[in-house]
């Protein structure tokens, strides 16, 4: 077995910089340190795909709903909001003055310009069904049946159709290690990281070894490339690929590593999924930073010293380029001018 021997909880636990951290300071800036962890839908599913898929998956870990689980703003602000209330409450009405003063402490984007009393009004209106059996969830893993349904196709497509049951097929007559959920800590540019690899095989015959991640968005295959950009995938594969290589030169000395591959498959269509491999182009890119579409990108090196300022700076009201720039912002002038 490759990696630590920790939960993944304890895996979380670790203060060690992810991926994920830096990706969320280059999209939230200031306010990616004072986010907590509270698992949305799309991660629930994606945790659900995984457990089936590598054989982890446990029923008793989960809560099926009879009714509909809210997504998008209200989810968000039921996973903050709930588990600071009091269970014993049959009604969510009950706990309307502590959700009041939630919602006055914390920043929540769910109708955030409006006064904390009417907001704890629209949110006790639009989730007492969903209180009623949250109630009864507490400790498990929150699902549908059709999520569940939908995630246990993926798995069975994942390792029946041709472009992708070579690689999630655990059944091999070769010398193959393939292992899942593989967490690893290493040192890059002087800072301490974590990664955790979703399924790493490990071919000893070709002295190759080749890192996966699966990706189970909600949008179709064919627009990975967006998401991949939005939520700095490119990060993950770069930082992945520095811990597997760390394994190799400890472990596996003469093996080469395989570029980081990235398996989708949409929750839109659980039939088609599809494999998108990264570049030494783009890592090079992702590691100093580039412009594309003339938007440009920040690289690592500048993701981990804005991580620095942060982390000195935990309680600034904006963005780090707002202070460099003493509060003043130029307008942005990419426009082009008519001639005529």
């Amino acid at each position: 077995m490759e990696g630590l021997n920790i939960t993944e909880l304890e895996y979380r636990e670790l203060e060690n910089i992810s991926y994920s951290l830096l990706s969320s300071i280059d999209r939230d800036k200031h306010y990616a340190l004072k986010k907590v962890f509270v698992p949305s839908i799309p991660t629930i599913y994606g945790i659900l795909t995984e457990s089936i898929l590598f054989g982890d998956y446990d029923k008793n870990d989960y809560y099926i709903f009879k009714g509909d689980i809210p997504t998008d703003k209200l989810g968000t602000a039921c996973n903050i909001i709930f588990p600071k209330l009091d269970i014993s409450n049959e009604k969510l009405i009950d706990n309307k003055d502590v959700i009041i003063s939630i919602l006055t402490a914390l920043e929540i984007d769910y109708f955030a310009k409006r006064e904390p009393e009417w907001i704890a009004d629209k949110l006790i209106k639009d989730s007492s069904e969903y209180w009623s059996e949250w109630r009864l969830s507490v400790g498990k893993i929150r699902i549908t049946e059709d999520l569940l349904k939908t995630a246990e196709q993926a798995s069975k497509t994942l390792k029946s159709h041709q472009f992708t049951r070579g690689i999630f097929n655990s059944n091999s007559f070769f010398n193959v290690t393939k292992q899942s959920q593989v967490k690893l800590t290493f040192k890059f540019l002087g800072k301490d990281f974590k990664a955790m690899l979703d399924w790493l095989i490990i071919d000893h015959d070709n002295k190759v070894i080749k890192p996966y991640d699966l990706k189970t968005g909600g949008k179709t295959v064919e627009e990975f490339e967006n998401s991949f950009f939005y939520w700095r995938y490119d990060i993950q594969a770069l930082l992945y690929t520095t811990a597997i290589t760390t394994l190799r030169n400890e472990k596996y000395p003469g093996y080469t590593i395989d570029p980081f591959r990235f398996v989708y498959i949409s929750r839109l269509n659980e039939y088609r999924p599809l494999v998108w491999t990264t570049t030494k182009k783009m890592m090079k890119g992702t590691l100093k930073g580039f412009t594309m579409n003339n938007v440009p990108y920040k690289g690592v090196i500048e993701l981990i010293d804005d991580y620095k300022w942060y982390s000195s700076n935990r309680n600034v009201s904006y963005p780090r380029e707002v202070y460099e720039a003493s509060g003043e912002i130029i307008i942005n002038d990419n426009i082009i001018i008519n001639e005529n």
